[in-house]
């Protein structure tokens, strides 16, 4: 195929300058840059994991009985739990939550490839 002849003088240039290839440090950079970008990809995951598990957990108990939730600020005869101690325990189902969600993500990215 004969090219028109404002475009010979393309082909001649791009072949006579061929790019060089590509250093093996710019790999091992890109390939540490994306290790960042996914290490604060999971813990942002595990974060918001984290507030929606503890935010829930809470709505939940309030929603449940107000009256004790509003009450539990000190432990009590009444109320034997107070309101750190409920929210610890809201905290720790919000941590088990958002390793679920992130081992369930990481499993099925993994599939994919």
């Amino acid at each position: 195929d004969a090219l028109p002849i404002w475009q010979s003088h393309r082909v001649a240039e791009v072949d006579q300058h061929p790019t060089p290839p590509p250093e093996r440090d710019e790999g091992t950079a890109q390939g540490r840059l994306q290790l960042i970008k996914g290490g604060i990809f999971l813990g942002s995951v595990a974060t918001l994991g984290m507030v929606v598990g503890f935010g829930t957990t809470l709505s939940l108990a309030k929603r449940k009985s107000p009256n004790w939730f509003n009450k539990g600020v000190i432990a009590t005869a009444a109320l034997p739990e107070s309101g750190s101690s409920l929210a610890l325990r809201a905290l720790g189902w919000g941590s088990l939550y958002a390793w679920c969600g992130v081992g369930l993500l990481s499993f099925a990215r993994s599939e994919e490839h």
